[in-house]
Order: C-alpha cells, then sequence, then structure tokens
C-alpha cells in the first residue's frame, strides 16, 4: 500500500508505461515539462501516457497467438485500421507494444524502408517518432497486412 504511493525511478516507470526510459525523458521534455529529478508520481504515469501518444498493445488476444511474421504484419494493418492517415499520426513505438522485441526490431527496421515505398510517412516531433499511413495508400498497406501483397522493405527487414 505505501510502495504505491513513493515516487517511481526513470527505468520503473518506463516499465510501467511500456516504453524505453528515454522515450520517457523524450516525452517530458517535449511536454515542456522541467527535469529536475527522474522520479515520477505512480498517478502521473496516466497523464504521461494520456499527454505523450502512449498507447496500449493494439493486438487482441487472437493476433498475440498468430505467428511472428503475422504479428508484425498485424501491427501495420492496424495504423490505417485506426485511422491514422496522412497528418494523423501516432507514435512509433504504438506499433510495437505487445510485440517481443525481435519484432519491435523488424517493425522499426521495415517503417522507413516502407516510408520509402511510398506505403507510411514518419516524422519526428517533440514527443519522438511518429507514424502514419500515406494517403491512398491504405488499402495497399492492408493489403501487406493481409499477406496477400508484399512490401519489399517489409519482406526485407523480416528476412534480415
Amino acid at each position: 500500500m505505501i510502495e504505491d504511493l513513493r515516487p517511481l525511478g526513470l527505468v520503473e516507470a518506463a516499465r510501467r508505461l511500456r516504453i524505453d526510459p528515454f522515450e520517457l525523458v523524450r516525452i517530458e521534455v517535449g511536454l515542456g515539462n522541467r527535469l529536475e529529478r527522474l522520479t515520477f508520481a505512480p498517478e502521473r504515469l496516466a497523464v504521461l501516457a494520456r499527454d505523450g501518444g502512449i498507447e496500449t498493445s493494439w493486438l487482441d488476444e487472437t493476433r498475440l497467438q498468430a505467428t511472428p511474421a503475422v504479428r508484425v504484419r498485424e501491427a501495420f494493418g492496424e495504423l490505417a485500421r485506426r485511422g491514422f492517415v496522412g497528418d494523423k499520426s501516432t507514435r512509433l513505438d504504438n506499433l510495437t507494444r505487445g510485440l517481443s522485441l525481435a519484432e519491435a526490431d523488424t517493425v522499426r527496421r521495415a517503417s522507413p524502408q516502407m516510408a520509402e515505398e511510398g506505403l507510411l510517412l514518419i516524422h519526428s516531433g517533440p514527443l519522438g517518432a511518429l507514424v502514419s499511413v500515406q494517403p491512398g495508400q491504405e488499402a495497399r498497406l492492408a493489403a501487406v497486412a493481409a499477406g496477400t501483397t508484399e512490401s519489399r522493405g517489409l519482406l526485407q527487414a523480416m528476412t534480415e
């Protein structure tokens, strides 16, 4: 009970948010907060998640039981399903939440290559790397997610 009231260190706060500690610092700085101490009140984590655009895993229980390749594809498919197209973007690490480290690494490596292919838009903001579907590419990305068409960038990242 008392433990729930104690401030959390950087690593523990980041673990609870399921982000890298560096990303937690980036969010705090991006939100204009001063970092005199790297401790966080437990109740502050919900505010940081909301204001920093941190979402929980996008993959439901059924998809979590799928193969690694399907989970990686589905992470990209969720962008269009959730309406992250054009100027409406989300944090790149939201795509990787719930994936294994290897799967998350594949998503991170594939994303810039898929942007070069014209499937995704990626830009950096004060809160981190942001990603969305290139307008007009929603159907193509859905086909990549379904496995009915290929993305060179995704295929390369999956085979490295």
